[in-house]
């Protein structure tokens, strides 16, 4: 999905961008993996159902119905989005120094296209990179309290590494245009 597509079924693409900030941050400064090839994924929950333990469960009679408290169709509809992270298999551990650096920003620039990008023309996705970066930063920020400050300075380092290999991304594509 672009994202021309969640603006137009109004997901909140905010919300979206934050949530793989904060996701991308934990990876990276709190498992300290290059969250190589992980995928977002948009799906959807009712609201929440209150829990009940097994002996609640074993005291119901026979066929209680323990979904929502409505079984109107129409509920179905008033679900709430809500962003995904799946497919692990090829992250890898990061050191945490340079090269853990170059290794993260190489993984976010070979991911799949879910990210936020920085230097893009359009108002909304530049400011999507903006508020991911925010939220990256602060997360991040978070995991790493109580480090060192050389450690403390690495997603920024990070955010700066993507912010010049797109720059030599665009700048390639314009020589190739010509």
């Amino acid at each position: 999905m672009h994202l021309n597509h969640v603006i137009e079924l109004d997901l909140g693409v905010e919300e979206i961008a934050s949530g793989m900030a904060t996701a991308l941050a934990v990876m990276h400064w709190g498992a300290k993996t290059d969250a190589r090839d992980v995928e977002f994924a948009l799906g959807s929950v009712t609201e929440p159902l209150p829990s009940m333990s097994a002996a609640q469960i074993a005291a119901l009679p026979p066929n209680t119905w323990t979904g929502p408290p409505s079984d109107d169709l129409e509920d179905f509809h008033h679900r709430k989005t809500v962003l995904w992270l799946l497919d692990f298999n090829q992250v890898r551990t990061i050191t945490m120094d340079a090269e853990g650096i170059a290794t993260a920003v190489e993984a976010f620039g070979i991911n799949d296209p879910y990210y936020p990008r920085p230097l893009q023309e359009s108002t909304v996705a530049q400011g999507l990179w903006d508020q991911f970066v925010k939220v990256y930063l602060e997360t991040a920020g978070r995991v790493l309290a109580g480090e060192p400050e050389e450690t403390r300075d690495l997603p920024n380092q990070f955010i700066q590494g993507v912010v010049t290999m797109e720059k030599k991304k665009q700048e390639k594509k314009k020589v190739t245009e010509a």
